[in-house]
């Protein structure tokens, strides 16, 4: 195993362990607290996964192993810029609007034709 394979590995084993002491955290509060949480959980999740497929270089790796709670300051900055996924869930939203929409005229045609 080559020198960054051996610290990306690191890397990977941080944010595991970052990622299942937040688990555990929570496992520890009220149902009530952890349906509160289950976005910040579920964006952790992602991140630390973005991070980890992430193609990093050996200087990226040691920085990020340096850094403190990466997972949570990563979380902080998305909470930050939240825009981005309110304009995600517009795109879908409308996208599905007019899928299902699209679908119920053309039963309504059909349904019409049959009628006839």
């Amino acid at each position: 195993m080559s020198n960054i394979e051996k610290i990306k590995q690191e890397l990977d084993e941080k944010l595991e362990q970052e990622y299942n002491s937040y688990v555990e955290q929570l496992k520890q509060e009220s149902k009530e607290e952890i349906i509160k949480n289950a976005y910040k959980l579920t964006v952790k999740e992602q991140i630390k996964e973005e991070i980890k497929d992430r193609n990093l270089d050996k200087d990226e790796i040691k920085a990020l192993l340096q850094e403190d709670n990466l997972l949570e300051n990563c979380y902080d900055r998305w909470i930050d810029d939240d825009s981005k996924l309110q304009e995600a869930f517009e795109f879908i939203v409308d996208d599905e609007i007019e899928e299902i929409t699209e679908e119920y005229n053309e039963r309504k045609r059909l349904k019409n034709r049959e009628s006839r």
